[in-house]
């Protein structure tokens, strides 16, 4: 979920996975299947930061 959040980061942010382990790399590979909406995104965004959504 993680590099879902990230690839939907509206600065078009790439993460870098970090790992030579094909069992991680499909893992973070996975990613590009999540689809978050912008709500979604920005849901998520604000509740790690324990603010509530404008």
């Amino acid at each position: 979920m993680a590099f879902a959040w990230v690839l939907r980061h509206p600065a078009h942010i790439q993460p870098i996975v970090g790992t030579r382990t094909p069992e991680r790399i499909k893992s973070a590979a996975a990613a590009t299947e999540v689809t978050l909406t912008r709500e979604e995104w920005y849901r998520l965004y604000f509740s790690v930061n324990g603010k509530k959504q404008p």
